[in-house]
């Protein structure tokens, strides 16, 4: 008997067969790749095993055709049957060199295609960056890079450098080292660090093979102290909600990659391009949110993210005189007529003050928009023996000319003063005010996003009111259910309960509960979704329809802004914040879900 090995037809079978094996086998991994049910290292490597594999392949091919061929059809000719020898037609040798030479070249074209003939270099820029400015770095990062440089609450806290350290591992795929140098970074009183915490998240996911969708949570972290602090207020916001989400059984989890936009419009517009520029090369991104505060020009790159049908929550105030709105733009805090309504409410009503004085700055989008607000209400709702006595204009941060200003709108006797500005200059207005304790003030809430008044400062003869979103023990005084987020946060920052009742590490105030419905809302949105390849126009119809229950209240978006939202009115004195009182609904379904501010806050 001969041989099986002796077969010619067997070479040519198998490497046949091979052949079609290897290509149905790159081509199903390259598919499931794209469709991120496999690792997109898995597409990466196949280039690199094709190019390896082709050479031989193609030579045996050759051979095979050369050598092997004829015989093969030869030999599975068929057999003489009793008519007679069958007639055998001629081979042409010449042909089947031909096909073997060509499937050779297809081959090795195929699996080197990108040594030999590389592909043009892209043009468009790496998502992920950082660049150096003289107030500090600005960029975007998952973990390679850390925005959060600055001693932390002026305690001496220097982690800064170990973060670098960090981020330096990360970035050249240190993985483990990262982990460790992370680590080290929260322990003791910098435990309050939510850039690292979400660095740590964002690794966790990638290590677990899950699949994933990313937010982008864009905020600020240079410039002045008060600036600094919202923007790590916003990310113990996103860290808390990122944290709860991947925490439970969810379809997917989710990433985040924090934007640090600077305190300059010039710095918004770079990091802007570059979102605007390089956001497809990551089909995992599905929306933006954050932008603590709002300018002209801001208001013009959330426009045109809208434009490019990009889903933003916003966790500033939205002004409805505003004209450049899309129905991809969201914004979960309460509007800037709701906060200035309510403070006119409460002057009138529970302080009954009668003449007030107004101090802004008309180049400042916050401020003057809710300079507008205020006097549009005060006129509309103006009992006959209130006025507005006197208007003052200053610029944000030039606290110099404050003094001047107080003692020129002090002439017109007002009974308090509404200050539409940032934290440093107010200590200077209330140092300007007489002891007398004749001169209320009423502020807005960015006083409650920045760092606190020294308890020692001696502002006990002016009374200090300003509007809030939120407030860390409303539950309790208003009787409403607790959240799971008020432990979550102790757990998050403060897991050794070193800092009993401290505000950023116990305590939460408005921009970190903004921050966290802002990214639990497009999470809520999300979760309709039955794997992570849902496109942004899906998300941002399931945004415009759905309902959450938020810790800041019910967030129903109506016409891109949250309707019936509540706003508190606190008290600053004696170096605490005081509840007062509050305006709006917590749950606009529930019997006493709804507050007015004029009956301080009951129902």
């Amino acid at each position: 008997m001969k041989n099986q090995s002796d077969d010619p037809i067997l070479p040519l079978t198998k490497v046949i067969r091979f052949i079609i094996t290897f290509t149905l086998f790159v081509t199903l991994v390259y598919l499931l790749s794209f469709l991120h049910i496999l690792p997109d290292s898995w597409g990466n490597f196949l280039p690199n095993l094709a190019t390896i594999l082709a050479v031989p392949v193609g030579i045996i091919a050759i051979l095979a055709a050369l050598k092997n061929f004829e015989k093969a059809v030869v030999q599975v000719m068929p057999r003489p049957t009793a008519w007679g020898p069958p007639k055998i037609p001629k081979i042409n040798r010449k042909l089947w060199m031909f096909v073997g030479l060509v499937v050779a070249m297809v081959l090795i074209v195929v699996g080197g295609y990108h040594y030999i003939w590389p592909a043009p270099q892209s043009t468009v820029p790496p998502l992920l960056f950082s660049y150096s400015t003289p107030d500090g770095p600005i960029g975007i990062s998952d973990g390679s890079y850390v925005f959060d440089v600055k001693t932390r609450n002026n305690q001496g806290h220097h982690n800064e450098a170990l973060k670098q350290q960090a981020a330096d591992a990360f970035r050249n795929q240190n993985f483990d080292q990262a982990r460790q140098l992370w680590g080290q970074a929260i322990s003791g009183d910098d435990s309050d660090d939510a850039e690292v915490l979400i660095y740590q998240e964002n690794q966790r996911i990638i290590n677990s093979g899950s699949p994933y969708i990313t937010f982008i949570a864009v905020t600020q972290l240079t410039g002045s102290h008060e600036e600094y602090e919202i923007g790590r207020e916003d990310l113990q916001g996103y860290y808390v909600a990122q944290k709860e989400f991947n925490s439970q059984a969810n379809p997917f989890r989710v990433r985040l990659l924090i934007v640090n936009i600077g305190d300059q419009e010039t710095y918004a517009q770079q990091v802007m391009d570059r979102i605007l520029s390089s956001y497809q090369q990551d089909p995992t991104i599905k929306g933006v949110m954050g932008w603590p505060e709002r300018t002209q020009r801001i208001n013009s790159m959330l426009l045109t993210m809208c434009n490019k049908h990009i889903p933003i929550v916003t966790v500033s105030a939205n002004d409805s005189r505003n004209s450049d709105s899309c129905n991809y733009n969201f914004s979960v805090a309460p509007t800037i007529d709701s906060q200035a309504a309510t403070a006119v409410q409460y002057i009138k009503s529970v302080l009954k003050k009668k003449r007030v004085s107004i101090v802004y700055d008309p180049a400042n989008e916050y401020s003057q928009s809710l300079y507008r607000s205020f006097i549009d209400d005060f006129r509309r709702n103006q009992p006959s023996d209130a006025a507005i006595v006197d208007r003052e204009t200053y610029s944000i941060y030039s606290s110099n000319t404050l003094p001047g200003l107080l003692r020129a709108t002090l002439r017109g006797k007002p009974d308090l003063i509404y200050f539409v500005g940032y934290p440093a200059d107010l200590n200077t207005v209330i140092q300007s005010l007489p002891v007398s304790g004749d001169v209320d003030v009423m502020t807005a809430n960015i006083i409650y996003q920045a760092p606190h008044f020294p308890k020692a400062q001696p502002v006990e003869h002016v009374r200090v009111y300003f509007t809030a979103f939120a407030y860390p023990d409303q539950w309790a005084i208003l009787h409403l259910a607790q959240p799971d987020f008020t432990q979550e946060y102790i757990n998050a920052y403060d897991p050794q309960q070193f800092h009993r009742g401290a505000y950023g590490y116990e305590r939460a105030n408005d921009s970190v509960m903004i921050a966290y419905d802002a990214l639990k809302s497009l999470m809520v949105a999300s979760k309709g979704f039955q794997n992570n390849r849902f496109p942004m126009d899906q998300l941002q119809r399931a945004l415009f329809n759905s309902k959450y229950k938020g810790i800041t209240g019910d967030i129903r978006y109506n016409q891109g802004s949250v309707d019936t939202k509540p706003v508190v009115v606190i008290q600053f004195t004696h170096g605490y914040n005081v509840f007062k009182g509050v305006d709006g609904c917590y749950d606009d379904n529930a019997q006493g879900g709804c507050f007015d501010v004029q009956n301080n806050g009951r129902p």
